[in-house]
């Protein structure tokens, strides 16, 4: 983690740009996008100033929810959304109770208090920006949507991305579908869906509704459940 990286090189107080590189440089490893810490600092300095705060790579998003634990943005906005409706509870009980259980939620995460304040400001702020936008599954294919509060806490929203929209469908293959490529690398994923029947896809991915990873086509998928004829 970032933090001991820092403290085995004996930076037991790194600087506000050293933690910014720090989350540049997980975003570029992990996301394989980079941004530099200069803009992560300015959105920072921007943020604390009260000033709106708006990121439009769908990769920073994913990359900064990444590096707090979370399995992907939306998991980390619905999250917050809890820790958000706990607190107003716990703002009608005593004080000391709340700020308890808010010291537990950060100490869970074993992450530097200086660097969780930094992403979770950068986050916070694209979170408020009405510019945000959503996408759902429609049944074949993901379609941009008016953020939806019910959807998100079921898992039915998702942060949107281009690519998904652009490029992941549900395919309904049959002998004449171009399986590979001329290189050998796959042109079809699939996966079981709840009802237990398999379910083809034009990009890799995971199941829209099932949730789980979906795999390369092979020529015994194939010619089990498509060409069996």
């Amino acid at each position: 983690m970032a933090l001991r990286q820092e403290e085995d090189l004996g930076n037991m107080n790194p600087s506000k740009s050293r933690l910014a590189t720090v989350l540049s440089n997980y975003i570029d490893e992990n996301q394989h996008f980079q941004f530099g810490e200069r803009r992560l600092r300015d959105y920072h300095n921007e943020a604390m100033a009260d000033e709106q705060v708006e990121i439009k790579q769908p990769a920073v998003l994913e990359g900064l929810a990444s590096f707090l634990g979370y399995e992907d943005y939306t998991q980390f906005v619905i999250r917050i959304k809890e820790i958000k409706k706990d607190t107003s509870t716990l703002e009608a009980e005593k004080k000391t109770a709340g700020d308890f259980r808010f010291k537990n939620f950060i100490r869970s995460h074993k992450i530097s208090l200086a660097i969780i304040l930094i992403a979770l400001v950068v986050i916070f702020s694209v979170m408020a920006s009405k510019q945000q936008r959503w996408m759902e599954w429609d049944g074949n294919n993901y379609v941009e949507t008016p953020f939806d509060a019910d959807k998100l806490s079921k898992g039915e929203l998702k942060a949107y991305k281009e690519d998904r929209i652009a490029s992941f469908k549900l395919i309904k293959p049959d002998c004449n579908t171009v399986f590979f490529n001329p290189n050998g690398s796959v042109r079809v994923w699939y996966s079981k869906n709840k009802d237990g029947s398999l379910d083809f896809f034009s990009d890799y991915g995971l199941h829209p509704i099932t949730g789980k990873t979906l795999k390369p086509i092979t020529k015994y998928i194939i010619d089990k459940y498509i060409c069996y004829q």
